[in-house]
């Protein structure tokens, strides 16, 4: 499924976030932000959640915005922590449209 998201990501890239989808980003940033609050312990996730999100409050108001970036820093946190990575590419996946089809898996 990864290839086919990077395609489909790809293919808005040029595209700024509606004002829906800018609600969401905006709301899935602050859930990472309470993430990497409840999850100080682990140095090793809040560095990879705080690798994620790092940019988006501001790149996601910018022309340059990119989705196919964005998700580039998703696809990593869900490599390093699946389970948390995964909640978030199923978000992204939502806010933009994207649906699997039964060949993903």
């Amino acid at each position: 499924m990864s290839e086919r998201r990077k395609r489909y990501a790809k293919s808005i890239d040029g595209q700024l976030p509606t004002p829906e989808q800018m609600r969401q980003l905006g709301q899935m940033a602050g859930n990472a932000f309470l993430e990497i609050r409840a999850r100080a312990r682990d140095p090793d996730l809040v560095f990879a959640l705080s690798d994620a999100f790092h940019c988006l409050p501001v790149v996601m108001h910018e022309s340059s915005f990119s989705w196919s970036w964005f998700l580039i820093f998703l696809e990593e946190l869900e490599r390093q922590y699946p389970e948390v990575g995964g909640r978030y590419l199923s978000t992204f996946d939502e806010i933009v449209g994207f649906r699997a089809s039964s060949s993903d898996f």
